[in-house]
């Protein structure tokens, strides 16, 4: 697999992702989740460049997408789901569509999922659920990601 990379100085560099790198990106995932929803470009970083194209394919998002609305059917929420439920089911939907989307919103939906010490899985302050979807809702703007000009 070929890796278009922007390195220092804004160079383009074209690199081959090898079955370690794939597998390196799949196993280091969480710390890519974290980077990418900091700001970090997917770009620069070959790892962080695959795990970013993962989350961008329609089958990761409606897992991801599948993840949330089970935590709001399933109960997990309890007495935050009436605060939280709709912010959760309009990022689900958001994140499960075909439209553009930019890597810092998906991997902060995906963290949501998967952090079990996250404000999902967590039962701590139910205005924190919802300030996190309501912000992986606006990260997935792919505009939001853009130099100014």
């Amino acid at each position: 697999m070929t890796v278009v990379l922007i390195d220092r100085g804004d160079d383009v560099v074209v690199c081959t992702a090898g079955l370690w790198r794939r597998l390196h990106a799949r196993l280091w995932s969480d710390r890519w989740d974290r980077e990418l929803s900091r700001g970090a470009s997917p770009d620069t970083s070959i790892e962080r460049s695959l795990w970013a194209e993962q989350l961008a394919r329609p089958a990761q998002r409606r897992v991801i997408a599948r993840a949330l609305r089970r935590a709001v059917d399933g109960g997990m929420l309890r007495s935050r789901i009436t605060t939280c439920q709709d912010v959760v089911f309009r990022l689900a939907a958001r994140v499960e569509s075909s439209q553009p989307s930019s890597p810092r919103g998906l991997a902060m939906a995906h963290l949501l999922v998967t952090d079990g010490t996250g404000p999902l899985h967590y039962r701590g302050r139910p205005d924190e659920l919802r300030q996190e979807c309501l912000t992986a809702l606006a990260a997935l703007d792919p505009t939001d990601d853009l130099p100014p000009r």
